[in-house]
Parts: structure tokens; C-alpha cells; sequence
């Protein structure tokens, strides 16, 4: 196979049974037999796709998606590819092709991901022969949240899906929630299990605007944090 312009040399193992009979074999058998070898050949070389870890929400509904990079030990990444879908069963379009080995992020502008739950995986296409392009990585949904008022009034009620179902091994266990108040100031105000999609919250002020969100953290170091969504709410009590 080929990478930019060093030429690696391909080693090919015949089974003992073919070699003692090869001699016996026509010309087009042996072609044949030669071809498919070597398609295993060039396989063998295929890179793994990306490790996708992250994927969050800005507060303008941007996506920014955060991934571990695939092992390349034969030097022969060619590009990354990124893929969108606003539905879980897809279609999947390509987004974009990311040529830098190193990059470990992109950011998806005009997502919309703050109106729905947006699902991303990735793949990595090497400089080997076709097929080249890797196997799909996990498949993420941004964590899109909604926040109502609770009947009868007095609560706030979140609900929002996961980030991968079941949860990732590299994620945290608990799903943080999230609630700025006052305004500009985040604090914590519970951490649920990594399968709980709902919460309600007994509200203890006056009357004010409260948002929320939620935060999923990763091994990795990046946290996937929903859209920011609430509602104005009071203490009824």
C-alpha cells in the first residue's frame, strides 16, 4: 500500500497447501488466488474511527463534538469524516472531512441543537486501497432537555434523552444537573444515575427566571452539556 510517497512493502504468507500446490494450479487460479491475498492484505491495514466522547450544546445551539484519536502505526491516515443526522435512524450526511491527524474537536455551527437533539458519528479514511474508509464510530445524540411547570404548580420538571444508549464505559457515572441562578451564576443542583432522563426540582424563591441544564462528563476530560432551556417559576408554598 501507499502513504504520500513511501511505498511499503506488502508481506504475503501462502498457506503450506497452496504452496505445495502451486505449480498444479492454472495461471488465472493463481491470479485469482494472488488477488484475494492481497485484498486481506490491504484490509488488514483499515485504522479504527475515532473514539467519539462528547458532544454539547452551546447556548446558540451550536455542537462542538470531542473524540479520542484512533492508534495510525502504519502512517497512513488520510482524513477524518464527520456525519449528522437530526434523527437517530438518519439519514446521515457527511458534515465535513477533518485532514489533520491531531485534531481531537469540531464544532458543528448552525446545529439547531437547541430545538432537538442532534445524532454525530465519525470515521477515518486511510491512504490504503478501497475500502479504505473505517468501520462507524459510536453514534451520539446532543442531550436536548425541556423544562416545564409541574401540575399543580410549584415544581420545575426536566426531562431530556441520553447521550448514548447504554451510557459510554468512558463516561461518568452520574448525569450532573445544572442550574443558573442568578443569572450568569452556575451551580449544581443534583447529580443523577447515567440511564435517569427526568428530574423535578421544588422551587424555593419568590418568583424568577431559572435555567437549567444538563452536563455528562467523560473520561477524556470533555463534558457534553445540553441546550440551556427553563421558564419563569415561584415558590406557591
Amino acid at each position: 500500500s501507499t502513504g504520500g510517497n513511501i511505498t511499503r512493502p506488502v508481506n504475503v504468507f501462502l498457506p503450506a497447501t497452496i504452496r505445495s500446490s502451486w505449480r498444479c494450479l492454472s495461471v488465472g487460479k493463481t491470479l485469482t488466488i494472488l488477488a484475494f491475498l492481497l485484498s486481506l492484505a490491504a484490509r488488514a491495514d483499515i485504522l479504527d474511527p475515532p473514539s467519539l466522547r462528547c458532544a454539547s450544546v452551546d447556548i446558540a445551539g451550536d455542537v462542538t463534538l470531542t473524540w479520542a484519536i484512533p492508534p495510525d502505526p502504519t502512517n497512513s491516515f488520510q482524513f477524518y469524516i464527520v456525519y449528522g443526522s437530526i434523527a437517530q435512524g438518519g439519514p446521515f450526511a457527511i458534515l465535513d472531512t477533518i485532514l489533520v491527524y491531531g485534531q481531537f474537536s469540531y464544532q458543528h455551527l448552525s446545529a439547531g441543537a437547541d430545538q432537538g437533539p442532534r445524532f454525530y458519528f465519525m470515521t477515518t479514511v486511510s491512504t490504503d486501497p478501497q475500502p479504505n474508509e473505517s468501520i462507524s464510530s459510536d453514534t451520539l445524540s446532543t442531550i436536548f432537555l425541556t423544562v416545564a411547570q409541574s401540575t399543580p404548580l410549584g415544581s420545575a420538571v426536566l426531562d431530556w434523552n441520553l447521550l448514548h444508549e447504554p451510557p459510554l464505559i468512558t463516561t461518568a457515572n452520574d448525569q450532573l444537573v445544572q442550574l443558573e441562578f442568578p443569572q450568569g451564576t452556575w451551580s449544581q443542583v443534583d447529580q443523577v444515575g447515567e440511564l435517569i432522563d427526568h428530574y423535578q426540582q421544588v422551587i424555593s424563591i419568590c418568583e424568577d427566571s431559572l435555567t437549567y441544564r444538563i452536563a455528562v462528563q467523560d473520561q477524556l476530560g470533555c463534558v457534553s452539556y445540553s441546550n440551556l432551556t427553563g421558564d419563569i417559576f415561584a415558590d406557591v408554598t
